[in-house]
């Protein structure tokens, strides 16, 4: 699914060294419907392709997984985000090794600046109520939640609800 950021944004894709050893990255666009029509039109059909082919290993973790996303669209379980005001979205991770380093900060900072520099009104992102430590970072940063939906999702794994949630940064 990264295909679009290297293929059409790779300026926007930034990498987490530490040593020699790659222990993160951050990936965003300027445009978010942009990125999703690219994915509707080019990597779904080629995706599904490659799939009907027998070019991927299907296993029950894979199953789960397409599973309970499907269902989240579903059971409109992900949060909306208005494009209008958050154009911009981002990927953020890290290996937990390598979290509060300040690595995290960095990518955010070098990545929010190119925004800043190309005019973009807001940038928003997408996470779980689970991911505390990234909820943190994105607070410190200004995020503000925009929409927060429950899921089922994760019914069978957690024994918790769990929430989808929707954060967003207006940059101008």
């Amino acid at each position: 699914m990264y295909t679009y950021y290297t293929d059409n944004e790779p300026e926007r894709l930034w990498v987490a060294v530490n040593g020699d050893e790659v222990v993160g990255f951050l990936a965003g666009c300027l445009d978010t419907r942009r990125r999703e029509r690219f994915v509707a039109r080019q990597v779904v059909p080629h995706w599904l392709g490659r799939l009907l082919m027998g070019r991927y290993i299907i296993d029950r973790s894979l199953v789960y997984y397409g599973l309970s996303q499907a269902g989240a669209l579903l059971h409109r379980e992900i949060p909306r985000v208005d494009l209008n005001a958050y154009p911009a979205h981002l990927h953020i991770n890290l290996s937990e090794a390598s979290r509060g380093l300040g690595l995290g900060k960095q990518l955010m900072q070098a990545y929010l600046d190119q925004l800043k520099q190309a005019g973009v009104s807001g940038v928003h992102l997408h996470t779980t109520s689970k991911n505390i430590a990234a909820i943190g970072l994105y607070k410190r940063f200004g995020f503000a939640l925009l929409e927060a939906r429950s899921t089922r999702a994760w019914e069978g794994l957690l024994d918790e609800p769990v929430e989808n949630q929707a954060y967003g940064l207006r940059l101008l």
